[in-house]
């Protein structure tokens, strides 16, 4: 198991003793879930998928929502047309970012919450990989 260390005090510890069950979770739905960010404010990660059978984002999700222990506010059923306007990203969940990822914020209590970005699964591009992808 991964030992986690992380500088900025209590607020930290609580996000570290987390981190390991969501790394478990996401290992298992196919994502890589890797720490961003200063973690000052929030806990950043970043979910890519490794497989070419990763879990759908809402299965991810769901799985490192449980895992963390916290709760989804401003979830929504599936339907991107029913999301929310811009505005509390904390109530929009998921928000849209750019190259297609989303960002959910999973809320632990405290004012403490994980804010995790899932990059989107892809068809395989190994096949059209563009030429700056090539060796």
């Amino acid at each position: 198991m991964t030992s986690y260390t992380l500088h900025h005090g209590d607020c930290l510890d609580v996000y570290a003793q987390r981190l390991p069950a969501m790394r478990n979770a996401a290992r298992t739905h196919g994502y890589a879930l890797a720490l961003h960010g200063s973690g000052e404010r929030d806990c950043d990660l970043i979910a890519v998928p490794w497989i070419s059978e990763a879990s759908k984002m809402s299965t991810l999700i769901e799985a490192l929502r449980v895992a963390a222990d916290g709760v989804i506010v401003g979830a929504f059923d599936g339907n991107l047309a029913d999301l929310p306007p811009y505005g509390d990203y904390m109530q929009r969940n998921p928000e849209p970012k750019p190259h297609g990822r989303y960002a959910w914020s999973i809320q632990i209590g405290n004012g403490r919450y994980f804010d995790v970005s899932v990059m989107p699964r892809l068809p395989d591009a190994s096949v059209d990989a563009p030429q700056e992808a090539r060796w």
